[in-house]
């Protein structure tokens, strides 16, 4: 490290200018400060008071950082909610559309398909039911 480079934090803290330092700068001051003999650069008490200032700086933009990380993803989980709701609404509207204009649909097969079951299943007649006149016929499938 030059004696630029010290020089220009022992600048920064002279001026009082540390608050407006970026996350980068503030994190090459602090390897600057953790390099042996970097307490004799400085007079007096200032490298406790400047390594804790730069220490606290950098922790600030690493909050302010999260932060702004925090509020995207929030505003991203805000807006998949509104689609969400949105969406729930229209189907909801559309169910209830569907449901006020049309009677309700019976569907019946033409053809219904043979079931298939290892024992036979008894079929019990219902007597006034409103079934086709076909009869039921179950066919047992043999084993394999």
């Amino acid at each position: 490290m030059s004696n630029a480079e010290y020089d220009d934090l022992s600048a920064v803290f002279s001026r009082g200018d540390v608050t407006t330092l970026n996350k980068k700068q503030l994190e090459r001051f602090l390897v600057l400060l953790s390099r042996p003999n970097a307490s004799t650069r400085f007079p007096g008490s200032l490298y406790p008071q400047a390594c804790d200032a730069v220490r606290l700086m950098l922790t600030v933009r690493m909050s302010e950082e999260q932060n702004l990380q925090a509020q995207k993803e929030s505003r991203l989980a805000l807006i998949i909610a509104c689609v969400a709701l949105l969406a729930g609404i229209v189907q909801a509207a559309v169910s209830y559309l569907q449901f006020v204009s049309s009677s309700p649909i019976q569907v019946t097969a033409n053809n219904p398909l043979p079931v298939r079951t290892v024992e036979a299943i008894p079929v019990y007649a219902v007597q006034n039911a409103q079934v086709q006149k076909k009869p039921v016929t179950v066919k047992q499938v043999p084993q394999k």
